[in-house]
């Protein structure tokens, strides 16, 4: 994160001065190097983060699985364009013989298409 980002975050939470307690995540100000922050601690493992970095690992994560979710999307919506050009193209008939064929029949169209 910038520390612009950084900043941002710190105002938006205010002053460390108190905690803020979850079911298995604790927020609370810690001091490093002179400098007092909000960190993050895993309950029951003891161990914790800058708040910042964590919800910089959060988001990254979050976008991730919003990537996965849009490539799952489009690969449907192609499988399902290729099962309906290949009905129209069946092989085994004319020059495509085997289903690696007609992939690659069906990859040609796309191109001529655009």
């Amino acid at each position: 994160m910038t520390e612009k980002t950084n900043e941002w975050l710190a105002k938006s939470l205010g002053e460390p001065d108190n905690s803020i307690e979850d079911h298995s995540y604790e927020i609370r100000p810690q001091t490093v190097e002179g400098k007092r922050e909000w960190w993050m601690f895993h309950n029951g493992v003891g161990s914790g983060e800058p708040l910042a970095q964590w919800l910089s690992k959060f988001a990254t994560l979050h976008a991730q699985q919003i990537a996965d979710k849009m490539v799952s999307e489009r690969l449907r919506e192609e499988l399902i364009a290729y099962d309906t050009w290949l009905q129209t193209h069946k092989w085994r008939t004319s020059d495509i013989d085997t289903p690696t064929q007609a992939v690659n029949k069906y990859f040609e169209s796309r191109k001529d298409s655009k």
